[in-house]
C-alpha cells in the first residue's frame, strides 16, 4: 500500500485508540470489462516517515489478474502534506455500474494545532476501475472525534475512541453510508448519501443521464458538460471552454459550501 499499516495511538491525534490495520476490499461483480477486478484501500503511514512529517493517508490498489498481480499504490487524498492532516477509516464499494466509491474521515480542515480533533468525512469516485479519480469532495460539517469527554475523579479527560464501525454500500446512482458523528455533543450513527453530481445540480450524475438532462455521447458515464474527468482535472471540450471554465470556478465555491450530500439523523 505504499506504506505502514498502523494504530493511530497519539493522544494528539484523532482517535488515538483505533484504526489498526484499517482495510477495505471491494470487487466488482458485474459482467462489464472491469468485472472481476479486486480493490484495496487502506490508511498508511509513509515507510519514510519522521516526527513531525504527515501522519497518515488513505492508499489504493486494485488487481485485473485475480489478485496475482496488484497496481502500484495511489494515494487517494489529495492535499498538501501537512503533520495536522489526517486521513483514516477508509470505506470502499463498488456499484453494479462499476463505479467505484472511496470515502474517509479527514482533519485537513479541522485545527492546524494539536489536539488534531476535529473531522468531516471526504468522498470522490472512479469510472475507469480505479486508473483516475475525481476531486476529493467534503460531505459533512466538521465533527469533534474527541467528544464525548468523561468525568473521572473531577477530572475531564476526552473520549478514546470513536469507533471504526463505518458501512458503505453503492448503487448505481450513488452510495448509502453509516457512520459515527458528534453534531449534538454525544457519538450517534448518522446515514449519508453521496453520489457523483459534475455539473452541481443535487442530483447523480447517471440520473441525468438516464433522465437525459444530461449527454453522454462518450458512454463514460460522465455528462459531457462537464468534460472528461482525469484524476483530479477536468478536461472541458471547445467551443464552450471559457463559459464552463467561469461555471466551474463559481460551483466549486457552492460544493465546498454544501457539497453533494444531505446529511439525515
Amino acid at each position: 500500500m505504499g506504506g505502514n499499516v498502523i494504530w493511530l495511538f497519539t493522544l494528539d491525534g484523532p482517535n488515538h485508540l483505533g484504526a489498526e490495520g484499517d482495510m477495505q476490499v471491494a470487487t466488482d461483480v458485474s459482467d462489464s470489462l472491469l468485472g472481476g477486478n479486486i480493490y484495496l484501500m487502506a490508511n498508511r503511514q509513509s515507510y519514510l516517515w519522521h516526527t513531525g512529517d504527515d501522519p497518515i493517508d488513505v492508499s489504493f490498489i486494485r488487481s485485473e489478474g485475480g489478485g496475482d498481480t496488484w497496481s502500484p499504490p495511489l494515494k487517494l487524498n489529495t492535499d498538501a502534506a501537512s503533520k495536522h492532516s489526517y486521513q483514516y477509516f477508509p470505506m470502499l464499494s463498488v456499484a453494479s455500474n462499476s463505479r467505484i466509491d472511496a470515502v474517509w474521515y479527514d482533519t485537513r480542515n479541522g485545527s492546524l494545532l494539536p489536539p488534531y480533533n476535529m473531522s468531516q468525512l471526504f468522498y470522490t469516485y472512479s469510472w475507469d476501475g480505479g486508473k483516475s479519480w475525481s476531486e476529493n469532495i467534503p460531505v459533512t460539517p466538521l465533527f469533534n472525534t474527541h467528544t464525548p469527554s468523561r468525568i473521572v475523579n473531577d477530572k475531564e479527560y476526552q473520549a478514546d475512541k470513536i469507533g471504526d464501525y463505518t458501512h458503505m454500500l453503492s448503487d448505481d446512482h450513488g452510495a448509502h453510508i453509516a457512520y459515527t458523528g458528534t453534531y449534538n455533543g454525544e457519538q450517534e450513527v448518522y446515514y449519508l448519501h453521496v453520489f457523483p453530481d459534475c455539473n452541481d445540480n443535487g442530483r447523480s450524475d447517471v440520473s441525468d443521464i438516464e433522465l437525459e438532462f444530461s449527454r453522454d455521447q462518450d458512454n463514460n458515464h460522465i455528462p459531457d458538460e462537464c468534460g472528461d474527468i482525469i484524476g483530479n482535472a477536468v478536461s472541458i471540450p471547445l467551443p464552450w471552454a471559457f463559459l464552463i471554465i467561469l461555471c466551474a470556478m463559481i460551483l466549486r465555491v457552492v460544493r465546498y459550501q454544501r457539497g453533494v450530500a444531505r446529511i439525515v439523523k
